[in-house]
């Protein structure tokens, strides 16, 4: 997670794809970061199962499970209003 978070201060981020199971270390912690920084970045939940809380879908712009299409993974960080990807 150090370097998850280097990145979340270091970079302009837009979207996170973010996966629950990362090893040793939590999704949660990641998703927790991005919240304490106030950032603007769309966080799109990836999940091999399907017990992702009401409280956590709640934390999310969107839950993608495994396996999904390219085309799922497009409309998730595409920009809410649009439809497309920011600056694309």
């Amino acid at each position: 997670m150090p370097e998850a978070t280097r990145l979340l201060d270091a970079e302009e981020i837009d979207v996170v794809l973010l996966d629950l199971h990362l090893g040793a270390a939590s999704g949660l912690d990641v998703l927790d970061a991005v919240e304490g920084r106030d950032l603007a970045a769309r966080v799109v939940l990836l999940s091999g199962t399907a017990e992702v809380t009401p409280e956590v879908r709640a934390r999310v712009a969107s839950v993608l499970g495994k396996p999904f299409t390219l085309e799922e993974l497009a409309r998730a960080v595409a920009d809410d209003t649009s439809g497309t990807l920011r600056d694309a």
